[in-house]
């Protein structure tokens, strides 16, 4: 085990694995660590090991001293196309624009592909993240980060939004009114749990909260 210098910015928490950032490297911790994390939550201290796998480099964590300290700013993907990923980009926390995919025979994996080239995409967060049933056509802004598979570039993805609806109109019926408000509010209550392909998070900043609501009234209102 060593202790890590400087501090660890939790990006991305689903199950076993934490992606952070430390300084300008992204990192995978991957390992059972009993606290919660979220974008801009700040690691002091920790205590890791490593290992690899597929020849990628991962921390193993010491759960004790994983714990906020703070937090700071979230951490923005990087906006890219997929002619720029490179197999030396693993564990990057990324964002391709007007993406569009297609499945492919294995299970939970597609062909994502923009106008500069294609890669394999594979839902590993299968249990929260969505893939959107009638994608055909469709362009969307897909928020991934790297891995290696038979050392070839794979990307998970973590937020799928559908950028070919009007901004507002969450439940997709052509019109942006009452009903889209109320279930943004039911989102921030708790009491509505579908996924709505990011259309509720109206400023993009991965949750939906009262600025949304804000939003979607002034939309609702024509300002």
């Amino acid at each position: 085990n060593g202790r890590i210098t400087s501090d660890l910015v939790a990006i991305y928490q689903n199950g076993q694995y934490l992606y952070v950032k430390n300084n300008n490297t992204y990192a995978l911790v991957y390992g059972n660590v009993t606290n919660k994390f979220e974008n801009g939550d700040v690691i002091t201290n920790a205590i890791a090991n490593w290992t690899l796998y597929q020849n990628a480099k991962q921390l193993v964590p010491v759960d004790s001293t994983f714990a906020s300290t703070r937090k700071v700013a979230a951490i923005e993907p990087t906006e890219i196309t997929v002619e720029e990923i490179g197999t030396d980009m693993v564990h990057n926390y990324l964002l391709i624009k007007d993406a569009q995919f297609e499945a492919a025979e294995a299970a939970n994996t597609y062909t994502l592909f923009d106008d500069t080239a294609e890669a394999v995409m594979f839902n590993k967060f299968t249990s929260t993240v969505t893939i959107p049933e009638d994608f055909e056509g469709k362009k969307y802004d897909v928020k991934c980060f790297v891995t290696l598979f038979n050392d070839a570039v794979e990307l998970y993805p973590v937020e799928i939004k559908d950028n070919s609806a009007i901004k507002g109109d969450v439940n997709l019926d052509g019109k942006i009114d009452v009903t889209d408000l109320n279930i943004i509010i039911n989102i921030m209550l708790g009491s509505d749990k579908k996924d709505y392909d990011g259309r509720a998070d109206l400023n993009g900043d991965g949750k939906v909260d009262v600025v949304d609501m804000n939003q979607e009234i002034n939309l609702i209102l024509g300002k």
